[in-house]
């Protein structure tokens, strides 16, 4: 979506660049094993999914790219988050990292929100069509109202996030009411990835406001934004 306004993508890019690590040898340095089993688990899922993409694209529709699998797939098994939270579904490659993830760790829960595309026919159909019957149930809470709506409904004060990932509407103002909207819910100890930073200057801005420990990593072309609360703060490449 396009947003009225000064256009921050230049600087944005620019700031993201200049911070950028490479994810192989962060996630390799903090544990190699796990990172064993990251690739083969993307790799399968990546597997899994090709033939189910590349029907959608025979049939003219395109939900968006799988984004870094990696990452969400690490941090989900290292972290072994009782809750996590994540905008943006569109196909449910993220959801189907998360999910195979918390399988893996024998806890955990995931809600999703997403607001299906107008421009396909039935899209309700193909929201979060890659994740597999058996990865689905009581676990997994999705909702398809959009994030004003979404958001307050998925979340309670009992129950605090751990792990956050953000890839629903890229405008500045949707991060920043994001932000807002979920700062009180976090755990003291978590996690929160945003993608597409290189579009303005809301990551930027909201770690420095926090004094946040974060990093950035590169994926498909596009700029991720980690930023690392509480422990995890330690958890970050060493310059």
């Amino acid at each position: 979506m396009l947003e009225i306004g000064h256009n921050e993508s230049i600087s944005a890019e620019k700031w993201a660049r200049d911070n950028a690590i490479p994810l192989k040898p962060w996630l390799e340095t903090l544990s190699s094993s796990l990172w064993g089993e990251t690739l083969a688990a993307t790799g399968l899922i990546r597997e899994n999914c090709n033939s189910i993409i590349s029907n959608l694209f025979s049939e003219g529709i395109n939900m968006g790219g799988g984004g870094s699998l990696e990452l969400l797939y690490f941090w989900t098994r290292k972290m072994r988050p009782s809750l996590t939270l994540e905008t943006g579904v569109a196909a449910g490659w993220s959801s189907y990292a998360f999910l195979l993830a918390l399988k893996e760790n024998g806890s955990g829960k995931l809600l999703s929100s997403d607001l299906p595309y107008s421009r396909i026919k039935n899209p309700e159909s193909f929201i979060g069509i890659l994740v597999p019957k058996e990865l689905r149930g009581p676990h997994w809470q999705l909702e398809i109202r959009g994030d004003d709506i979404n958001i307050p409904k998925l979340l309670s004060q009992e129950n605090k996030l751990q792990l956050i990932h953000y890839d629903s509407d890229k405008r500045k103002s949707s991060r920043k009411k994001f932000l807002a909207r979920v700062e009180r819910y976090l755990d003291r100890d978590c996690i929160l990835i945003m993608d597409d930073i290189q579009n303005n200057l809301a990551f930027k801005e909201y770690v420095g406001s926090k004094n946040l420990v974060f990093t950035v990593i590169k994926s498909e072309g596009k700029y991720v934004g980690i930023a690392l609360l509480g422990k995890f703060s330690k958890e970050i490449p060493k310059a």
